[in-house]
C-alpha cells in the first residue's frame, strides 16, 4: 500500500491510500498543480518520492526533492 500525501497552498494536508507504486505515481501526477505545493509519495517504511513547487513562478514548475534511503534488516 501507497499514500499520496499532498499539501495545499494552504497548509493544509490530505492524504490518499492507493495499492501500488504506479497508480500512487499517477495519482501524484494529477496533483502536481497550481493549487498545490507539495506532493509525497510514500509506503510503509517512509517517502520515496518527493515534488515541490517555487511559490515565486508563476507557471506550475515543479521540483523533484531527494528523499533519504532507509536500510531494511
Amino acid at each position: 500500500m501507497h499514500q499520496v500525501i499532498v499539501w495545499d497552498n494552504q497548509g493544509i494536508r490530505s492524504e490518499v491510500s492507493v495499492p501500488h507504486l504506479a497508480a500512487a505515481l499517477t495519482r501524484a501526477r494529477a496533483y502536481r498543480t497550481m493549487d498545490n505545493r507539495t506532493v509525497k509519495v510514500a509506503d510503509a517504511h517512509g517517502s520515496t518520492h518527493h515534488w515541490s513547487r517555487s511559490l515565486r513562478v508563476t507557471k506550475n514548475h515543479w521540483t523533484v526533492r531527494a528523499v533519504a534511503d532507509i536500510a531494511c534488516d
